[in-house]
Protein backbone atom coordinates (compact mmCIF):
# COMPACT_ATOMS: atom_id res chain seq x y z
CA UNK A 1 0.00 0.00 0.00
CA UNK A 2 1.02 3.52 -0.32
CA UNK A 3 0.00 6.08 2.48
CA UNK A 4 -0.41 9.80 0.95
CA UNK A 5 0.89 11.92 3.88
CA UNK A 6 -1.76 15.15 4.08
CA UNK A 7 -1.47 18.50 5.63
CA UNK A 8 -3.64 17.85 7.70
CA UNK A 9 -4.26 13.94 9.21
CA UNK A 10 -6.09 15.49 12.36
CA UNK A 11 -9.33 15.71 10.48
CA UNK A 12 -11.46 13.12 11.34
CA UNK A 13 -13.45 13.14 8.72
CA UNK A 14 -13.14 13.19 4.80
CA UNK A 15 -15.31 12.85 2.35
CA UNK A 16 -15.12 10.70 -1.17
CA UNK A 17 -14.99 14.15 -3.04
CA UNK A 18 -11.93 15.08 -0.56
CA UNK A 19 -10.08 11.70 -1.20
CA UNK A 20 -10.88 11.75 -4.75
CA UNK A 21 -9.44 16.00 -5.01
CA UNK A 22 -6.34 14.20 -2.99
CA UNK A 23 -5.92 11.23 -5.40
CA UNK A 24 -6.18 13.83 -8.87
CA UNK A 25 -2.92 15.58 -7.58
CA UNK A 26 -0.98 13.39 -7.65
CA UNK A 27 0.76 11.83 -10.78
CA UNK A 28 0.94 7.87 -10.72
CA UNK A 29 4.35 8.22 -12.88
CA UNK A 30 6.00 10.21 -9.59
CA UNK A 31 5.04 7.45 -7.06
CA UNK A 32 7.60 4.53 -6.24
CA UNK A 33 6.47 0.97 -6.07
CA UNK A 34 7.58 -1.06 -2.52
CA UNK A 35 9.68 -3.49 -5.63
CA UNK A 36 11.69 0.01 -6.21
CA UNK A 37 10.41 0.90 -9.47
CA UNK A 38 9.27 4.80 -9.84
CA UNK A 39 7.21 5.64 -12.58
CA UNK A 40 5.32 2.13 -13.73
CA UNK A 41 2.36 2.62 -11.78
CA UNK A 42 -1.26 2.71 -12.91
CA UNK A 43 -4.72 3.21 -11.76
CA UNK A 44 -6.05 -0.47 -11.29
CA UNK A 45 -9.73 -0.34 -9.99
CA UNK A 46 -11.19 0.53 -6.55
CA UNK A 47 -12.24 -0.93 -3.41
CA UNK A 48 -15.03 0.01 -0.97
CA UNK A 49 -13.71 0.49 3.05
CA UNK A 50 -16.61 1.13 5.67
CA UNK A 51 -14.70 4.66 8.20
CA UNK A 52 -15.79 5.23 11.40
CA UNK A 53 -16.35 8.98 12.52
CA UNK A 54 -18.74 10.79 15.19
CA UNK A 55 -21.18 11.43 12.33
CA UNK A 56 -21.73 7.98 11.88
CA UNK A 57 -19.97 4.77 9.54
CA UNK A 58 -19.19 5.75 5.68
CA UNK A 59 -18.33 3.99 3.28
CA UNK A 60 -15.09 5.52 1.06
CA UNK A 61 -13.91 3.83 -2.48
CA UNK A 62 -10.26 3.69 -1.92
CA UNK A 63 -8.07 3.83 -5.29
CA UNK A 64 -5.61 0.96 -6.16
CA UNK A 65 -2.98 1.34 -8.41
CA UNK A 66 -0.78 -1.66 -10.16
CA UNK A 67 2.85 -1.96 -11.08
CA UNK A 68 3.51 -2.71 -14.65
CA UNK A 69 7.15 -3.84 -13.71
CA UNK A 70 6.32 -6.39 -10.65
CA UNK A 71 2.31 -6.66 -10.93
CA UNK A 72 1.82 -5.68 -7.41
CA UNK A 73 -1.17 -3.68 -6.56
CA UNK A 74 -1.74 -1.58 -3.75
CA UNK A 75 -4.34 0.45 -1.57
CA UNK A 76 -3.86 4.66 -1.95
CA UNK A 77 -4.62 5.55 1.46
CA UNK A 78 -4.60 9.03 3.34
CA UNK A 79 -2.23 9.40 6.10
CA UNK A 80 -5.42 10.17 8.06
CA UNK A 81 -6.62 6.61 7.60
CA UNK A 82 -4.56 3.28 10.02
CA UNK A 83 -4.39 0.81 7.19
CA UNK A 84 -6.74 -2.39 8.39
CA UNK A 85 -8.47 -0.46 10.85
CA UNK A 86 -11.97 1.47 10.68
CA UNK A 87 -11.34 4.20 13.00
CA UNK A 88 -9.53 6.93 12.01
CA UNK A 89 -6.49 7.96 12.79
CA UNK A 90 -7.57 11.51 14.77
CA UNK A 91 -10.25 9.23 17.16
CA UNK A 92 -7.68 6.34 17.97
CA UNK A 93 -5.06 9.48 18.95
CA UNK A 94 -7.74 10.50 21.35
CA UNK A 95 -8.52 6.91 22.59
CA UNK A 96 -4.82 6.34 23.73
CA UNK A 97 -4.74 10.02 25.41
CA UNK A 98 -7.85 8.97 27.22
CA UNK A 99 -6.33 5.30 28.19
CA UNK A 100 -2.87 6.84 28.97
CA UNK A 101 -4.28 9.57 31.06
CA UNK A 102 -6.68 7.30 32.73
CA UNK A 103 -10.03 9.73 31.99
CA UNK A 104 -12.29 7.19 30.68
CA UNK A 105 -13.75 7.33 27.28
CA UNK A 106 -17.55 8.64 28.13
CA UNK A 107 -16.54 11.63 25.86
CA UNK A 108 -15.57 9.99 23.04
CA UNK A 109 -18.65 7.27 23.44
CA UNK A 110 -20.60 10.30 23.70
CA UNK A 111 -19.36 12.53 20.59
CA UNK A 112 -19.45 9.36 18.08
CA UNK A 113 -22.62 7.47 16.75
CA UNK A 114 -20.62 4.57 15.98
CA UNK A 115 -17.17 4.49 17.61
CA UNK A 116 -18.63 1.58 20.58
CA UNK A 117 -16.81 0.23 23.92
CA UNK A 118 -15.52 -2.96 21.25
CA UNK A 119 -13.96 -0.21 18.77
CA UNK A 120 -12.11 1.72 22.17
CA UNK A 121 -11.11 -1.86 23.51
CA UNK A 122 -9.40 -3.19 20.28
CA UNK A 123 -7.92 0.32 19.99
CA UNK A 124 -6.34 -0.54 23.20
CA UNK A 125 -5.40 -3.95 22.80
CA UNK A 126 -3.48 -2.89 19.47
CA UNK A 127 -1.63 -0.11 21.11
CA UNK A 128 -0.55 -2.56 24.39
CA UNK A 129 0.23 -5.46 22.35
CA UNK A 130 2.37 -3.68 20.05
CA UNK A 131 2.85 0.00 19.48
CA UNK A 132 3.09 1.18 23.46
CA UNK A 133 6.33 -1.28 23.60
CA UNK A 134 7.83 0.30 21.19
CA UNK A 135 10.86 2.18 22.07
CA UNK A 136 10.62 5.63 21.46
CA UNK A 137 6.59 5.36 21.40
CA UNK A 138 6.44 7.29 24.65
CA UNK A 139 7.83 10.67 23.39
CA UNK A 140 6.70 10.60 19.93
CA UNK A 141 3.20 10.65 21.01
CA UNK A 142 4.01 13.85 21.56
CA UNK A 143 4.72 14.81 18.14
CA UNK A 144 2.16 16.47 15.94
CA UNK A 145 0.27 13.48 14.30
CA UNK A 146 2.16 14.39 10.81
CA UNK A 147 5.29 14.51 12.72
CA UNK A 148 4.04 11.01 14.43
CA UNK A 149 3.07 9.68 10.58
CA UNK A 150 6.66 10.64 9.40
CA UNK A 151 9.23 8.89 12.76
CA UNK A 152 6.38 5.99 12.47
CA UNK A 153 7.26 4.97 8.41
CA UNK A 154 11.52 5.98 9.31
CA UNK A 155 11.49 4.06 12.43
CA UNK A 156 8.98 1.09 11.74
CA UNK A 157 7.99 1.26 8.00
CA UNK A 158 4.66 1.60 8.53
CA UNK A 159 2.06 3.73 9.71
CA UNK A 160 1.26 4.27 13.51
CA UNK A 161 -1.09 1.98 14.50
CA UNK A 162 -0.71 -0.36 11.90
CA UNK A 163 -0.40 -4.01 12.57
CA UNK A 164 -0.15 -5.91 9.63
CA UNK A 165 3.43 -6.20 8.33
CA UNK A 166 2.22 -5.58 4.92
CA UNK A 167 4.55 -3.28 2.97
CA UNK A 168 3.32 0.30 3.08
CA UNK A 169 5.16 3.26 1.22
CA UNK A 170 4.80 6.85 2.60
CA UNK A 171 4.76 9.63 -0.17
CA UNK A 172 5.69 12.93 1.97
CA UNK A 173 5.19 16.20 -0.68
CA UNK A 174 6.75 19.29 -0.47
CA UNK A 175 3.79 21.09 -0.93
CA UNK A 176 0.40 21.18 0.95
CA UNK A 177 -2.39 18.65 -0.05
CA UNK A 178 -6.19 18.94 1.75
CA UNK A 179 -9.80 18.34 0.47
CA UNK A 180 -10.26 21.56 1.18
Amino acid sequence: MITICIHNPESHLISQKDYDNIIATINPKDMPCTCGQTGCLIRHGSYMRTMKSPEGEFRLRICRMKCTACGHTHALLLSSIIPYSQIPLADTLSIIANYEDSSGHAQILSSSLSIDENNICAVILRYRRYWRKCIHLHQMLRYSVSRLIEQCFSTFGKQFMQIKNTANIAMFFPHNITGA
